[in-house]
């Protein structure tokens, strides 16, 4: 991330919102190095409801995984994220995403 004020907050908000049980951390690791280290970051996981349908509304879950860019500048499709023993595959970004979030939908193969 390119703005330290940013950054800065980003840290102090996701360390108040872990003790609240709202954030956490994970181990991001790229496509092509799945057998690797891995890189420790941290996320906001949404297990949200979503309505779908044009005609009438279907409601079916998704989870959003919002990974804080400080930690990993540019995720890619086909990376995952570690947390504890469930790993989350990126599937497609969302257009939400800004200099301080990346914000992906994500299966987790379940």
């Amino acid at each position: 991330m390119s703005n330290p004020a940013l950054s800065h907050l980003d840290s102090l908000i996701h360390r108040h919102m872990t003790r609240q049980g709202i954030a956490d951390t994970g181990t991001h690791r790229p496509k092509a190095e799945q057998a690797g280290v891995g890189t420790p970051c941290r996320v906001y996981i949404d297990n949200a409801m979503q309505q779908m349908g044009d005609h009438g509304p279907v409601t079916g879950s998704r989870i959003v995984l919002s990974i804080l860019r400080a930690d990993v500048a540019a995720p890619r499709v086909g990376d995952t994220l570690t947390r504890g023993l469930k790993v989350y595959t990126l599937e497609s970004p969302l257009e939400t995403t800004d200099e301080s979030l990346s914000r992906w939908v994500v299966n987790t193969g379940d």
